[in-house]
């Protein structure tokens, strides 16, 4: 009979988990030297942003300002290398247990001893990368600023994350107290519902770049809305927010509107009187797809297959999974994305008085401030 494992199973199992192992212990390093940083600016981290509502319902946002670690982002990119490595490890040495079937080289089963030998390594990098995965995918965009370095000043910023208030729990959260019972499954409990209520926290979190123009603006986009640094408030707020009296739009009539050079410097700090809809490219849009947790479920039932032999009903399971997946991402998703992108864009012509005089100019180059002239009642306003 084939031994279990030998030597260099035994080498192979050592080194997964010590490569685990040493991630782990430089994370919670890293963690623990990025929370004495996070102390020292306990009070002064996070300022309120003015949230555009489009619906003018009261909601509560904080904007944070972190800057990039090459370190911390070294870490965090380690695992993405660790999974992609295992699971080509995975797949290669699946598809080599099957010697000499489908053409595969018997060397790795001669060198592991056999298939035993060769399969327990395997089942221990499959256990790991699946693992690594769903953790991965459940908590990238909140990881993605624990291994960031929070900074006071918005002005160093390379990144900010904008968190809406959730102090409000839910029914689903709230607890009484008097019902919870004290032994260790009212105490499970408790646990699980904090866990439940972080993830709906990281929910509310969006994580974005912070864009720096040629003339030094500092700005950032969030729900189709431009926020600009402001450095006597060290903080972004959205722009076009001034509000405009029935007096002030009179007196804009009667000077002759804004000067060409008013409206190039609105436009710059604004922007362009469009909604740009990000859509994804074909490569893009495929990582999104699959990295949904539910395909790791897949994964797991697709090479527990292959690997014992079921190699029909694994590779079924498989073609239907990278087929439904490629579809649903290029044929429904992608396309709705682009139509969506085609509908936000307003593709006509508007009359603005600008230096005393009507000039027709395109949509896009409307500016916060211009006074535009409607023909016809039924005509839509060329603005958002």
């Amino acid at each position: 009979a084939d031994a279990l494992v030998n030597d260099l199973g035994i080498a192979i199992i050592i080194t997964v988990v010590t490569l685990v192992v040493a991630l782990f212990v430089l994370n919670v390093a890293f963690q623990f030297f990025r929370s004495k940083a996070l102390a020292n600016l306990e009070e002064t981290f996070g300022k309120p942003l003015a949230f555009h509502s489009p619906d003018d319902a009261p909601r509560n946002f904080k904007q944070f300002g972190f800057v990039n670690s090459v370190v911390g982002c070294g870490m965090l990119n380690a695992w993405v290398v660790f999974f992609a490595v295992g699971y080509v490890y995975m797949v290669v040495f699946c598809w080599l247990s099957y010697a000499p079937l489908f053409y595969a080289p018997t060397f790795a089963l001669e060198a592991f001893g056999g298939w035993n030998g060769l399969l327990a390594p395997w089942l221990v990098i499959f256990t790991a990368i699946h693992v690594i995965g769903m953790a991965l995918i459940l908590t990238w965009d909140a990881m993605r600023t624990r291994f960031m370095f929070p900074v006071t000043s918005m002005a160093e910023a390379t990144h900010v994350m904008i968190e809406e208030d959730v102090s409000c729990m839910t029914d689903a959260v709230l607890v009484d107290p008097d019902t919870v019972s004290q032994s260790s499954v009212g105490r499970l409990r408790k646990r699980v519902l904090a866990v439940k209520l972080r993830f709906d926290r990281a929910k509310c979190r969006t994580v974005l770049p912070v864009t720096i123009d040629t003339d030094g603006t500092r700005r950032i986009e969030y729900t189709c809305v431009r926020y600009v640094y402001s450095a006597d408030e060290d903080s972004f707020f959205p722009t076009g927010l001034s509000g405009y009296t029935p007096d002030r739009v009179h007196e804009a009539l009667r000077r002759g509107g804004m000067t060409q050079t008013e409206a190039e410097e609105t436009m710059a700090t604004c922007g362009k009187n469009e909604i740009n809809v990000y859509v994804p490219g074909i490569f893009e849009s495929l990582v999104r797809e699959f990295s949904d947790f539910t395909y790791v479920f897949n994964s797991i039932g697709t090479w527990s297959y292959m690997v014992y032999s079921s190699w029909n009903i694994g590779i079924f399971w498989l073609l239907l999974t990278l087929s439904s997946g490629i579809f649903r991402s290029l044929f429904i998703v992608r396309p709705n994305q682009k139509k969506i992108r085609e509908l936000a864009q307003l593709h006509t012509e508007c009359k603005v008085l600008r230096d005393g005089a009507w000039t027709t100019i395109p949509a896009a180059d409307l500016v916060f401030g211009d006074v535009v002239c409607i023909d016809d009642g039924s005509s839509k306003l060329p603005c958002d």
